[in-house]
């Protein structure tokens, strides 16, 4: 076999770090949904493409490869299940490297299991909230949250401007510091934060450390749950290689 040719469903620091190693062995081609994942692996030897891919799309784009890592953020269940299923049909191997958990230590962390149970917690009283959890659930956020423009602020980078919610955003690109966060969540007058649990490199104890300082609560949302072992590059490689050498035997 002549140099394998990998597809990295990207997007993420972890997927740098896949591309990064890989690239030096293999023929490595990236996939992106924005122009901010593209950024994100311009220094590194790497094909990218860009846009949203679909089940179809991915089994079509898919079909030519020795093999997929999925490295996609761990709330992109849509695109990992989508990617699982395209690799499936197309009879490729398929990997997961996913963003490991992480514990956090501050007393005043209330946990929601998604953006539903968040709602309701929300909706008990008329608190001040500073949303960190990106563009995709904002609408919902928006249609939900009770009195949404009066009480919520949310940080997000590429929500098209001149929209009615225009005096809710904070525009800002990541990653964000600690000083970054209290600057914010003080703009908005804000009295409780919301995130993602999107682990060490989502930024969540930068945000964890600036409620800690600001003596208010953040309120998680866990990430969903996947039947998957963490594991280093290195094991990502010895596995890689092993699922070569089958195909070639």
């Amino acid at each position: 076999m002549d140099k394998a040719m990998i597809a990295v469903i990207a997007g993420t620091s972890e997927a740098y770090e896949v591309i990064e190693a890989l690239c030096r062995k293999y023929i490595v081609c990236a996939y992106v949904a924005t122009e901010i994942g593209m950024d994100m692996l311009k220094n590194l030897d790497c094909m990218v493409y860009i846009g949203r891919l679909d089940y179809y799309g991915f089994k079509n784009a898919l079909s030519k490869y020795h093999a997929v890592i999925d490295a996609t953020h761990p709330f992109a269940v849509e695109v990992s299940e989508n990617v699982r299923l395209a690799c499936k049909a197309n009879n490729i191997p398929y990997m997961r490297y996913r963003r490991k958990s992480e514990t956090y230590s501050y007393d005043n962390i209330i946990w929601a299991e998604n953006k539903e149970e968040a709602v309701q917690i929300l909706n008990t009283d008329n608190k001040n909230i500073f949303f960190t959890t990106g563009i995709k659930t904002f609408k919902f956020y928006s249609e939900h949250v009770v009195n949404f423009k009066q009480r919520a602020a949310a940080r997000i980078l590429n929500l098209p401007s001149h929209n009615e919610f225009e005096k809710n955003i904070i525009r800002a690109k990541p990653p964000f510091s600690i000083e970054d966060n209290i600057r914010h969540m003080k703009a908005c007058n804000a009295e409780i934060m919301v995130s993602k649990d999107s682990g060490e490199k989502g930024g969540v104890f930068e945000k964890i450390a600036a409620c800690q300082i600001l003596k208010l609560p953040i309120l998680l949302i866990k990430a969903p749950y996947e039947n998957v072992r963490n594991i280093t590059i290195d094991e990502l490689e010895k596995l890689l290689d092993a699922k070569l050498k089958s195909i070639q035997s």
